[in-house]
């Protein structure tokens, strides 16, 4: 429960950020209203919790950053009110709500005209080396060797 209440508190404070792009702003706010609809699935039915989390998952894109905001806000008082979310600290402030910087650009490596160089040309397929023979098998002393005649008696 305490990251839930962290992710919906942080969505909304940064849905509410003066600088964010309305595509961000929608997105936080589908956010907002996921996490709201987990937490009251979650929640015992008829409880506290459960009915600020609906009230939550209902806001619209059309409706004011500060409204929005503001009913969130209500959401973690009523999960510390169940002895079980009883130590469920607040979400954290956010305080800064900067754009991320621009990524760097790298150095191109291509040529200066553009084109593209050709690969590499493949290498020929490696060749196994020639399998070795096994030596030959020495007979025990007294013993005629395996695969062939036993020497003529007497010798």
């Amino acid at each position: 429960m305490q990251l839930f209440s962290d992710l919906l508190g942080l969505a909304a404070q940064q849905q509410a950020a003066p600088q964010v792009k309305e595509q961000d702003r929608g997105e936080l706010i589908t956010l907002i209203k996921w996490v709201s609809g987990a937490i009251a699935v979650n929640a015992d039915k008829g409880s506290p919790i459960a009915a600020a989390a609906t009230t939550v998952s209902a806001i619209t894109k059309v409706m004011p950053a500060d409204q929005i905001k503001q009913q969130v806000d209500g959401v973690h008082p009523a999960i510390i009110k169940d002895p079980k979310y009883k130590t469920v600290t607040p979400p954290p402030a956010i305080v800064d709500t900067k754009p991320a910087p621009a990524p760097a650009t790298a150095p191109t490596t291509l040529p200066a005209a553009g084109a593209i160089p050709p690969p590499p040309p493949v290498p020929p397929p490696a060749v196994p080396p020639p399998a070795e023979k096994p030596a030959p098998e020495k007979p025990a002393p007294g013993r005629p060797p395996t695969g062939g005649r036993p020497p003529p008696p007497g010798r």
